[in-house]
């Protein structure tokens, strides 16, 4: 017996993003970056997220 039926999550993805980096010093830079996502499903609205990142990175 089944008491509930799962959702068809097979949904087609679409993403647009953004980044920058920006040296510190010759070994040190920091980067940010945003991505916003939207999943295109069969109700009547798609679902919406977004991503922030952001980074320290050092080279030795």
């Amino acid at each position: 017996m089944t008491l509930a039926e799962p959702e068809e999550r097979d949904n087609t993805v679409g993403h647009a993003g953004l980044g920058v980096r920006a040296y510190i010093t010759d070994r040190y830079f920091i980067r940010a970056e945003v991505k916003d996502y939207k999943i295109f499903t069969t109700r009547s609205t798609n679902e919406e997220a977004t991503e922030w990142k952001i980074g320290l990175s050092i080279f030795f």
